[in-house]
């Protein structure tokens, strides 16, 4: 007679209950190893491509210089061959490296030219030459303006063509320019209240490319947000230093910053502490006035 099967039992894995209290510990961070990994590619790149990233930065070193500083000494007839001369050698260089397979270097001219071109494109309406006659006042600033917008419309639609130029990165930054030179039209000098525009902008742009992140320039202008509003904040608070400490300025452009900074919460390290600088600054520059406006008070009630 056969023997009878045997069942056997599925044996399930044992579970030990875990002690109260006890949590299972999480895997730890290896700091050095992940800096390690983080610093190996761009240690490659820059030894592949550093002396190509040096000469551009030459390059862009000597142009602003140019425009910024000597083009004044330049001979009048000369400076439009200089205005167009400048962008068109920047962006043909970057189409033939794009073209020979050069795609780095090729990149960073192109960020070159595309810096570049809104600044002798303004410098083309003050230079003192008959064609494009020179401008003043708010013919100026709406003509400075249309530039700025016009460019970034442009850039815009190169970055639709191809998505992986570097003139997406200028889109946003001449939008706050645009603002910026609005702000001449009521202070014909740099000031802190024509900042505190560029801060609206910067955090208006902000805001609506974190809303519309799907949006392909969304990314490029939330890259860049922290950086603009914390720079335009600092500008404010230079010119207000040096003016007296006006408090709407500050104010606002505290304001601005703060929302930019609790936008992009997420990709700050420590973000209360950018905030309470902010703070702070509004702060002592409300303090100041209110100040000196009790000082004002005070003086005229001890004249009478």
């Amino acid at each position: 007679m056969p023997p009878l099967p045997t069942t056997v039992e599925p044996t399930l894995p044992s579970t030990t209950a875990a002690e109260p209290g006890h949590r299972r510990p999480g895997p730890r961070v290896d700091l050095p190893a992940l800096l390690a990994r983080f610093w190996e590619p761009v240690k490659s790149d820059l030894a592949v491509h550093g002396l190509a990233y040096l000469g551009v930065l030459f390059v862009f070193v000597g142009a602003v210089g140019f425009v910024v500083f000597a083009f004044s000494g330049v001979g009048t007839m000369l400076r439009p061959i200089a205005e167009v001369t400048i962008p068109v050698a920047l962006f043909g260089s970057s189409w033939f490296l794009h073209r020979t397979g050069a795609p780095f270097v090729a990149r960073s001219l192109e960020l070159l030219g595309g810096l570049l071109t809104p600044v002798v494109l303004f410098a083309a309406f003050v230079d003192g030459v008959a064609f494009p006659p020179d401008l003043e006042e708010l013919p100026l600033v709406a003509t400075l303006t249309v530039i700025a917008v016009a460019l970034a419309g442009l850039y815009a639609r190169q970055a639709g063509r191809r998505p992986e130029t570097a003139l997406r990165f200028l889109v946003a930054p001449l939008l706050w320019t645009a603002a910026g030179v609005v702000g001449i039209a009521f202070e014909r000098e740099p000031s802190a209240a024509q900042f505190a525009s560029v801060a609206v902008a910067v955090a208006g742009t902000t805001v609506l490319a974190n809303r519309f992140s799907d949006y392909p320039l969304s990314r490029p202008a939330l890259s860049l947000a922290v950086w603009g509003s914390a720079g335009t904040f600092a500008l404010v608070g230079l010119f207000a230093a040096a003016g007296n400490w006006p408090p709407v300025p500050v104010v606002v452009a505290a304001a601005a910053f703060l929302l930019v900074v609790d936008v992009r919460r997420k990709t700050l390290p420590l973000p209360w502490v950018w905030q309470l600088a902010a703070v702070v600054v509004a702060a002592a520059a409300v303090a100041q006035t209110w100040n000196g406006h009790m000082v004002a008070s005070v003086t005229a009630v001890l004249s009478l």
